[in-house]
């Protein structure tokens, strides 16, 4: 297989997906380049991320990180070539890429019991021949060895696509559209939600709705974009926010770290 490889690679050289650039041996997908010009959203080195505010009064989420912003043309192209341009390995290379950042500097996937990638219709998959956030799931679940499942709920409606709807009406083009199938399965454990994009989070507040009618379901959310203007968020606020059970607080503290540590102690 290295032998094949290496002819594969020397008569069609593998090219960076942003720049057309050839990729050395140590790149994949990306050049350096064009890597570091990807913006990270850091959102796992706040006490609680903005993707994760946008769901605050409207379902219980524990965590929610996402690995950049879907606002430069790099992050852009990374997602449409997996979702639109049969690219999936794009999808589960930057899965594996963040799955790694988080395993090395946070405790995000601990207790986290099942990683369910968000479903998409039939007639989608008949036309696209695979679900774009199933290999990111994939490479979350072999980084980390938690449980896949992507048998526990689908997605019984075809929708228009997202994309092409204003913000208004993005949340009613996806209600009702997803069930859960197996929810012995998910009886009293902890999701992971992963997803390509969070834009509004109309997608994932529907499903995520589903799932947490389910007894003792715990909710986490991972996705490899999010839409927003708002781009690296203060880590240091003088005001620090919360939420108990899914409703947003605010408390001022001062910048006591006993203070920080209660308050996270208090959800």
């Amino acid at each position: 297989m290295s032998l094949l490889r290496d002819i594969i690679n020397l008569v069609a050289p593998p090219q960076c997906v942003a720049c057309s650039c050839r990729l050395s041996a140590s790149e994949s997908i990306l050049c350096t380049a064009c890597m570091a010009e990807l913006q990270q959203t850091f959102y796992h080195r706040l006490l609680h991320s903005p993707s994760e505010k946008m769901l605050w009064g409207q379902l219980p989420i524990e965590k929610s990180v996402a690995f950049f912003y879907y606002t430069n043309n790099i992050a852009r192209q990374l997602i449409l070539s997996n979702k639109f341009r049969s690219r999936p390995e794009i999808g589960y290379r930057l899965g594996q890429i963040f799955a790694t950042q988080l395993k090395a500097e946070t405790s995000f996937f601990d207790g986290i019991d099942m990683i369910v990638p968000v479903p998409i219709s039939l007639l989608r998959y008949a036309v696209r021949s695979y679900n774009q956030s199933y290999p990111i799931a994939q490479a979350v679940s072999r980084q980390t060895d938690i449980p896949l499942r992507a048998d526990v709920v689908r997605k019984i409606k075809h929708t228009r696509p997202q994309t092409s709807l204003a913000r208004t009406g993005r949340r009613t083009n996806v209600e009702g559209v997803f069930r859960v199938v197996k929810p012995e399965a998910l009886h009293g454990r902890h999701v992971l939600l992963v997803d390509d994009v969070m834009t509004t989070g109309s997608t994932l507040l529907s499903l995520a709705s589903e799932v947490a009618k389910i007894e003792g379901v715990r909710l986490s959310i991972l996705t490899l974009a999010h839409a927003t203007r708002k781009i690296h968020p203060s880590q240091q606020d003088g005001d620090i926010e919360y939420s108990i059970y899914g409703i947003p607080m605010l408390e001022s503290v001062s910048d006591d770290d006993d203070k920080v540590i209660q308050i996270k102690n208090s959800k």
